[in-house]
């Protein structure tokens, strides 16, 4: 398998779902990783809400943007991290 970034700290899905997303963006998923560690304070949860902002989410959407993307924060935080929605 693979290595990546904090890749220990994910269940194996969550890596595999990585790692197939920056195969078709054509990015390094140590990247991608790296990022959601800091929006999330390296607990890579779904549901992380910064208390100030309202953004949500492992790359942190703000509310409005999640708005312009026809969703919501709320909506964002109730998806697994893989992304199925649970509601």
């Amino acid at each position: 398998m693979t290595e990546i970034a904090f890749g220990k700290k994910v269940s194996a899905a969550f890596k595999d779902k990585v790692i197939t997303i920056c195969d078709e963006l054509g990015c390094d998923a140590s990247f991608l990783m790296a990022c959601m560690a800091f929006e999330t304070g390296e607990r890579f949860r779904s549901n992380t809400v910064n208390k100030v902002s309202g953004a949500t989410g492992l790359i942190q959407f703000m509310p409005s943007t999640a708005k312009g993307l026809g969703t919501t924060t709320g909506k964002l935080a109730a998806m697994t991290e893989v992304g199925r929605a649970v509601f």
